[in-house]
């Protein structure tokens, strides 16, 4: 497997290894989701509403979405996690509560801006220590 395919796994799969309070399995499209390439765009992003920015795939097309429209393309996972960090930034806005743990994740272990809420965030906290864990560990 190509290194774009991990990134892409392990990002759809991180909503699920620090999750939200009793929160669903749909909480993780807040975050990220994927269609086939054979999807329409607008549909999927109107299947579900959305409050806050995500990453969107359509087939091997990454999309971040804005406030229910695309708002930029991008080649790699890289790439559209720092968009979309970059955005929830620069528009100042807030972390949906669906992913919140996820977003804290990334933005303190991964961009390493921590605050008083990624400090504070238990499971983001467990989850960083078994990431580091498992980078000392031999296989």
């Amino acid at each position: 497997m190509s290194p774009e395919t991990y990134s892409r796994a392990a990002l759809e799969l991180l909503p699920f290894s620090v999750p939200e309070k009793g929160r669903g399995d749909k909480a993780a499209r807040h975050l990220v989701d994927s269609r086939l390439e054979s999807a329409n765009l607008q549909s999927c992003i109107m299947e579900e509403r959305r409050g806050s920015p995500f990453i969107l795939y359509i087939g091997s097309t990454i999309h971040l979405i804005m406030e229910s429209n695309p708002f930029m393309r991008f080649n790699t996972t890289a790439d559209a996690v720092i968009g979309l960090m970059a955005t929830y930034y620069v528009f100042h806005f807030k972390y949906s509560e669906k992913v919140q743990n996820a977003l804290l994740f990334l933005q303190s272990y991964v961009f390493g801006e921590k605050d008083k809420a990624s400090d504070t965030c238990a499971s983001a906290h467990s989850f960083s220590a078994l990431v580091e864990k498992m980078k000392t560990s031999s296989f």
